[in-house]
């Protein structure tokens, strides 16, 4: 093991192994008044820094206090974090500054987060869940009027994931379950493929539908407007050219009332 004297040597080299680094840091952290310990793991060296026991990350409890895993000789681990390999491995824990050792088992609290991007839901920093222990994995979300797979970043129309959002098709506030597109045609997919017959009120004539293209009596968009040829306001169910009564929609079925 390394000496405690190397520690200038690691300074003025600006280099060292695990245990260089680690006495250096122990060192410095202990100096600022702040709880560390060494790990003393197969062929390796780190720090535990003391911190709150509820703080998500790998830990070892010493004397009942909690002191999390810091590498000493890479930036890619962050605090609390620990390599596979030693997940799961006794360490030798080496107090600072009696020099007393203890052995101990590593301790994990898994990070868990509510979501500011999604409210109802956690993060642990890279996946998303639905319970606020992180234990149910979901892969679809609600985001502004659609929902979102936040592996893909793909948006979706439906709760499940499953129609996708296409470019220059839109859900219809006025007719809810068609779709439109950027030329208004209406759609009964959310991909605008299979056009929709949209039968609905007039805008032009009060009392009569339109399919998009023509004038019709029905909601069904099944009788169709004919110049001429009004719906009668004193005999319901009957038909008026301005002169005569008529059974049908055509005016051509003349009654006598």
């Amino acid at each position: 093991m390394t000496n405690i004297l190397n520690i200038p040597e690691t300074f003025f080299e600006k280099n060292g192994d695990c245990e260089d680094m680690s006495y250096l840091a122990a060192s410095i952290i202990d100096a600022m008044g702040y709880g560390v310990v060494l790990v003393l793991l197969p062929r390796h060296m780190a720090i535990g820094i003391y911190m709150d026991c509820d703080t998500p990350g790998t830990y070892y409890k010493v004397d009942g206090k909690c002191y999390y895993y810091v590498e000493t000789t890479t930036n890619i681990l962050a605090g609390g974090e620990i390599p596979d390999k030693y997940r799961n491995t006794r360490a030798t824990i080496i107090k600072i500054p009696s020099g007393e050792t203890v052995s101990v088992y590593p301790h994990y609290i898994k990070p868990c987060y509510a979501s500011s991007n999604f409210p109802g839901y956690y993060s642990d920093g890279e996946n998303f869940y639905s319970d606020s222990q992180c234990n149910h994995l979901t892969n679809c979300l609600r985001y502004k009027g659609f929902y979102i797979n936040p592996q893909t970043s793909d948006l979706y129309w439906d709760s499940s994931c499953r129609q996708i959002v296409i470019k220059g098709c839109y859900k219809s506030k006025k007719y809810p379950g068609y779709f439109y597109d950027d030329a208004m045609e209406y759609y009964h997919d959310s991909r605008c493929t299979q056009k929709a017959r949209l039968c609905r009120s007039s805008p032009n004539y009060a009392d009569t539908y339109y399919d998009g293209y023509n004038e019709y009596w029905d909601s069904n968009c099944t009788q169709k407007v004919v110049p001429g040829c009004a719906k009668s306001v004193y005999y319901p169910g009957y038909f008026f050219d301005g002169k005569d009564y008529y059974y049908d929609s055509q005016c051509t079925q003349k009654v006598n009332l």
